[in-house]
Parts: C-alpha cells; structure tokens; sequence
C-alpha cells in the first residue's frame, strides 16, 4: 500500500498498529447517522476490509445528517454508497456490500470486530446475541435521536447506562437471553421533549466517533 495516504495517521499511531489495522475485518450493520460515521472512519484509519450492511436505501429525510445522504444519492443503496466511498479513500482496501436487514442468517464468524448500528429493535438484539454467542467483539450504538449534546457520548456498559430509552428496552431484552455485558456508546442526556423523533448530526456524529474510536481501541488492544 502505498502509505503517503496515510502518512499523518501512522505518527499517531504507530507503523506496527496501522500494519495490524491493515490486517483486520470489521463490519458495520446500520449506516445511518451513526454507522455512516462509523465507516468514514474506519475506512480513514486504515482497516483493511469492511463489511458494510444495510437493507435501506437513501431517503430525502437523510439528508441532515446521514454522511452518505447527497441529492444525487437519494433512491440509492446505503450499502452500496457506502461501500463506493471506502473504496475512494482507500482503493487498497477490501470493502463489500450486502444490502440486507439482518435476520440471524448471515454468518458474523469472518469478522474480526462488530459494529452495530442497527435502529430496529428486534434486528439489534438479534445481531448482539449472535455476536455474543459466537464470541465475536461487538459495540452497539444506543439512542442518538433527539439529542443535542455530542459531550455527552461515552462507551460504558449497557447495565450501567442511564437515562437512555433505547438501553433500557435493550437491557431487558439482552437479560432474558442470558447476555450479562456489552459495551454500548449512549448518551446520558436527557432527549428533547418531542413528539417527533428528530436527529441532530452533532449527536449522531458523535455517537459514531465514540463507537469508532472503541472499536479500534479494541482492535489494537490499546487507548489511541
């Protein structure tokens, strides 16, 4: 790989680390205003192959701040988008797109680590048990919407989380499958009292830069 490209990564990080990156196999489920994010910076910081995983396509509705959302990308495969991005930061990569909601059928053991970015319910939990059964690392992004504050994100684990809707429901569902921890990036604030679920790109950005730092803080085995 020609290494210019990433030449102001690798004095961060170190030649060894961004060899080990370039070795790993990560895959994002959901890329929307998290995982979209998620995958910009995966793909920026030098992973070598990427799964990225998506049923939807484009919508108008996106456009405020899903990374992959442009006029000219509405009507088209999230997956798809995606993908061809990775691809235009890093044509050394290995990137694939699968257009699927998932469903407990697709085999998660070729991967390294799991980012789970999933808004529907039932596909989440299905996805993190899965994962957890099969002893794959995963990190799973909680409610975003209707939150303003992008100091508020952390990675805790989902039995010590607080305030957050989406945990909650979570925590219960996870505890009737016997799941006992998962490392989750949520936010402690207290959502926007609206009858509308709204999004604001600040949170759901960053909500995907704590996810995406976790994941490869993990893959190296170490703080970066």
């Amino acid at each position: 790989m020609n290494d210019q490209r990433f030449s102001r990564l690798i004095p961060v990080i170190g030649q060894d680390n961004f060899e080990l990156l370039q070795s790993k196999h990560v895959a994002v489920f959901g890329l929307g205003g998290v995982g979209g994010i998620v995958c910009e910076v995966l793909a920026r910081s030098g992973v070598g192959q990427l799964t990225f995983i998506d049923g939807d396509d484009f919508e108008e509705s996106n456009i405020n701040r899903q990374i992959g959302a442009l006029t000219s990308t509405i009507g088209c495969p999230k997956a798809e988008i995606m993908a061809k991005r990775a691809l235009e930061i890093n044509p050394n990569a290995k990137v694939d797109a699968l257009k699927l909601f998932y469903d407990g059928d697709l085999d998660l053991t070729p991967f390294d680590y799991i980012a789970d970015c999933i808004d529907s319910v039932p596909q989440k939990t299905a996805l993190i048990v899965s994962a957890c059964r099969a002893g794959i690392p995963i990190v799973s992004a909680m409610g975003a919407g209707n939150k303003r504050d992008p100091s508020r994100f952390k990675i805790a684990d989902i039995y010590s989380t607080k305030v957050c809707p989406l945990a909650r429901v979570m925590r219960n569902r996870l505890r009737k499958e016997g799941i006992t921890e998962l490392s989750v990036a949520y936010s402690d604030e207290e959502p926007s009292d609206s009858d509308t679920l709204g999004s604001f790109m600040t949170a759901t950005a960053a909500c995907g830069l704590v996810l995406a730092q976790k994941v490869l803080s993990d893959l190296l085995k170490k703080e970066i």
